[in-house]
């Protein structure tokens, strides 16, 4: 492009040259400029409105900048309770993305005959989208035993997390509403059935490809109304007048004082080159890693140890070499207990330390290496007279020369003869040093690992 700009700028002075000349040139000039690529978005926004026992849960503020959400008697008939009108309430809100303050179910004192229905509305902005919703993390609880309960419930008397009973006599009823609230002719049910049945860990298709038998993607800017509606007891479902009942009568004692929570989630995917899209309930989040140890040994200079003899930590808790360890989020220390004449270092995902830091999902791998540690002989020439240098006697460590004062690494565990060539008018005085060293020439020395030896062979000139 440089070279181009370059060229445009010489023919400008070239122009300018010929228009002082003869004021008669041809010119062309073709810029495109500003060229842009954006991605696209995709974004699902919820709003709901919430009917109990009567009742709407409705801003009654004046003012529209100010939300002031209370039970307000609907205007189809009177209150089922009475006691709640005026009270706060939390279950309707505006067109958002839902948080964790977004409830479409809060009631803390559910009685057998109680109904209720949420009418949420799905906005879709950005791309064509297919549509599921999932029903997870379902707890039925049962959250003690008082003496109705204990009548009629043998196991009350210990409570926990899935030992409740209020799954059994919740039922749900779902369509594809309108927006009225009212199960009315031709509008699709969703789900039918008492909670046990049909909520937890199920993914519902809202609008999924006609290839795999759905009503095709949702349209960006298009709004989804879902009627959601709940009964303390069984619901009488009447298809030709398309009536909901709720009947109370069925909701037995086995229920009192426990609770069922969930979580209803909406999700979206891009209909576009999707498809084959097909409901269903993501991995979740990882909330843990893994690390892996892995010891290697290396045994080049005479080492014998294998892997089992280097026991392995995390922490201090013992590991087992190429196991992944499943831990939570953080910072952890790798180690081992060593051996005597290896020398470890750490590689991978371990510093030089053998510190580590593992975040939600990772699985890492951390490397002790041992590698033996070679022993060292060092032959010293000493010369008493003469002429001769330290290495005029061609010291030999294992047959192989070796020059006085040089340190030479050997394997562990073999016997290396120490020898030299005498030279005339020389007489060998002994080998002095450390006590692995031989006595005379020709003797050998043996070392273990990361051991050291220095012996000196002294040599006096014969004086005629």
């Amino acid at each position: 492009m440089k070279k181009i700009l370059l060229s445009i700028a010489v023919i400008g002075v070239a122009g300018a040259l010929a228009i002082s000349a003869s004021n008669a040139i041809f010119s062309d000039v073709e810029i495109s400029a500003g060229n842009t690529f954006k991605a696209g978005g995709l974004d699902l926004l919820v709003d709901n409105t919430q009917h109990y026992a009567g009742m709407v849960c409705e801003d009654v503020s004046t003012d529209p900048d100010v939300l002031d959400y209370i039970w307000v008697e609907e205007e189809s008939g009177s209150s089922a309770r009475p006691d709640m009108v005026g009270d706060v309430c939390n279950g309707t809100w505006l067109e958002t993305d839902l948080g964790p303050k977004h409830q479409f179910f809060n009631f803390e004192d559910v009685k057998p005959g109680d109904e209720g229905e949420n009418t949420i509305s799905l906005h879709l902005e950005g791309n064509d989208a297919y549509m599921c919703v999932i029903i997870d993390n379902l707890e039925n609880n049962d959250n003690g035993c008082n003496e109705p309960e204990g009548k009629v419930d043998d196991t009350c008397g210990d409570p926990g997390v899935d030992e409740g009973e209020l799954a059994d006599e919740l039922y749900f009823f779902a369509w594809s509403d309108d927006g009225d609230n009212i199960w009315e002719d031709g509008e699709m049910p969703l789900l039918e059935g008492p909670a046990n049945n049909i909520l937890g860990g199920v993914a519902y298709p809202i609008y999924t490809p006609v290839s795999t038998g759905g009503v095709g993607p949702m349209a960006s800017g298009d709004t989804v109304y879902i009627g959601l509606y709940w009964c303390l007891g069984n619901i009488i479902v009447d298809v030709p007048t398309n009536t909901l009942t709720c009947d109370g009568a069925s909701a037995t004692n086995i229920t009192q004082t426990d609770s069922l929570t969930g979580d209803v989630t909406f999700y979206v995917e891009q209909a576009r080159n999707n498809p084959n899209f097909e409901c269903s309930i993501p991995d979740p989040e990882p909330t843990e890693g893994t690390i892996t140890v892995i010891k290697e040994v290396i045994t080049d200079n005479g080492g014998t140890l294998e892997v089992d003899d280097f026991p392995l930590n995390i922490d201090g808790d013992p590991v087992t070499s190429g196991v992944p360890e499943t831990l939570s989020p953080g910072a952890y220390t790798v180690g081992e207990i060593g051996q005597h004449g290896y020398q470890a270092t750490f590689s991978g995902a371990c510093d030089e330390y053998g510190t580590v830091n593992l975040g939600a999902g990772e699985n890492l791998v951390c490397t002790i290496t041992n590698d033996d540690i070679g022993p060292s002989i060092t032959l010293v020439k000493v010369v008493d007279g003469g002429s001769a240098g330290p290495d005029s006697f061609d010291l030999t460590l294992g047959g192989d020369i070796v020059l006085s004062g040089a340190t030479t690494v050997v394997d562990a565990g073999v016997a290396y003869i120490v020898n030299e060539t005498v030279l005339p008018n020389y007489t060998f005085m002994g080998i002095t040093g450390d006590i692995e060293c031989p006595a005379g020439l020709g003797g050998t020395i043996t070392l273990g690992l990361a051991e050291n030896a220095t012996c000196t062979l002294t040599n006096d000139y014969d004086l005629d």
